[in-house]
């Protein structure tokens, strides 16, 4: 199978071929901590795509459903706007994400939404060792020694060959031998071309020239992608959005499935709550149909 996708200064590419590579993850910290922190619940993703306004909009509806909550990246909006509504709090997250201008992003982004989700002693967190060395060098003390009871560190993470970083998050939630996983905000976003007949959010904002993804539109609280961007790289653009969902759709069954294989793991289940993602890989299921599962 072949993908198109644009970049931003190449245009459209050529399809190209996907050959999967071996991709090996390795572990250290609190990974026995994680099984506690789920005591058998599925693990609810929650992801920036704007269709997890209706979350936010019928999170009543999921206060005694028996889920632990996660996110990845800047998951304080959940927190704040979403899981503070019902008495909830994120109990497993993933920040990974490398930027251009390290120094202000930590000080200014990372590490203070790092210190309020890791009040909780009961909370996990996994990042990479790359950015525990980035804070450490920056604010001249042992970050991984003083939150060490609640750290999964990804070794080596800048050699894991995997095309974004929530396919990295499925990756290792599936070494963490996580059995259901339920995406929230998972949509999908990118060019029609790249999709075919496949509606596209916001397709009418957009000339063919601007399919780079100059826009935030795409993005739940799309203010605190700018913010993001702005420190981070100085750059108010959402990145590589435009090019991450064909490229998941493309390489996902095969990168995972040699991953799984190699390292004889089972696969976590996988449900997309957004019946609309462009998303493919995986069963998409309703909110309504959700809580009837849960029930």
């Amino acid at each position: 199978m072949s993908i198109r996708f644009l970049t931003r200064k190449e245009g459209y590419k050529m399809p190209i071929e996907f050959k999967p590579s071996s991709v090996h993850i390795s572990l250290s910290g609190v990974v026995d901590k994680l099984s506690q922190v789920l005591e058998g619940r599925p693990l609810a993703i929650c992801l920036q795509g704007k269709s997890i306004k209706e979350l936010e909009d019928r999170a009543i509806e999921f206060k005694d459903l028996p889920i632990c909550w996660g996110a990845m990246n800047r998951f304080d909006i959940y927190q704040d706007y979403i899981l503070s509504k019902i008495d909830k709090t994120l109990q497993v997250v993933m920040d990974v994400g490398e930027v251009k201008f390290v120094e202000a992003y930590e000080k200014v982004i990372r590490v203070p939404r790092w210190k309020v989700y890791l009040e909780n002693k009961n909370n996990v967190l996994i990042t990479s060792e790359e950015i525990i060395g980035n804070i450490t060098d920056i604010y001249g003390y042992d970050f991984l020694s003083e939150y060490k009871d609640q750290l999964i560190v990804i070794e080596k993470c800048r050699k894991i060959r995997v095309p974004n970083s929530i396919m990295l998050y499925l990756m290792v939630l599936a070494k963490l031998q996580v059995k259901k996983i339920i995406l929230f905000g998972f949509d999908g976003f990118g060019n029609p071309k790249a999709f075919k007949d496949t509606p596209v959010w916001d397709a009418k904002e957009f000339t063919p020239e601007q399919y780079c993804n100059k826009t935030l539109s795409a993005y739940y609280k799309p203010e605190t992608t700018l913010e993001e961007r702005v420190v981070g790289y100085q750059d108010e653009r959402a990145s590589d959005l435009h090019s991450n969902c064909p490229t998941f759709n493309d390489q996902f069954r095969k990168t995972y499935g040699l991953f799984l294989k190699e390292n004889n793991l089972q696969a976590s289940e996988i449900v997309n709550c957004g019946m609309d993602s462009l998303y493919t890989v995986f069963r998409k299921i309703s909110y309504d149909q959700l809580q009837g599962e849960l029930n």
